[in-house]
Formats: structure tokens, C-alpha cells, sequence
């Protein structure tokens, strides 16, 4: 099942990425974390080393949204991330 992204729906599909990218971080980095709230980038999942180094982020701004829906319909997300943060 393909998932459109529209204006209506948008903040719903965001809301769904966020827990599911952030279980997948945690399975890249040794701390996985959701900041960014109310900033100007706005908010992001975040995956650190033990010295709170980043390894991988990412937003979700409507095109971020958009690419990880289906990532996450096919279980890709975490080869998502990976190649995202090339």
C-alpha cells in the first residue's frame, strides 16, 4: 500500500515516521534521541556515539517525509538512513 503525501495528511505521516525513525537510529548508534522541537530546523531524530558525537539525523520536512514512507512500508528505513547520511 502505497502512501500519498498531501497537505491534508502531512502532519499525520510525520508523526507516524518519527517513533519508527528513531527505533531505527537506535539500531545505528549507541543513543538515538528526538530534539529540535519548536526550533527554526524543526525537529529531527538523531543517532550519537558514546562521546555524543553525531553519526545520523534526520528531519522531517516534507521531502524527508515523503522518501520515508515507503522505506518504511518496505523495511528499509535503516538502509535509508544510512544512505541518507552519506
Amino acid at each position: 500500500m502505497c502512501i500519498t503525501l498531501t497537505p491534508e495528511n502531512f502532519e499525520e505521516m510525520r508523526q507516524r515516521c518519527i517513533p519508527v525513525a528513531l527505533e531505527a537510529m537506535k539500531t545505528l548508534a549507541p543513543h538515538a534521541y528526538i530534539g529540535g522541537e519548536g526550533s527554526e530546523d524543526g525537529l529531527y531524530v538523531a543517532g550519537v556515539d558514546e562521546q555524543d558525537r553525531l553519526l545520523y539525523i534526520t528531519h522531517f520536512d516534507w521531502e524527508e517525509v515523503q522518501e520515508m514512507l515507503p522505506a518504511i512500508e518496505n523495511g528499509t528505513l535503516r538502509e535509508w538512513l544510512v544512505e541518507h547520511n552519506q
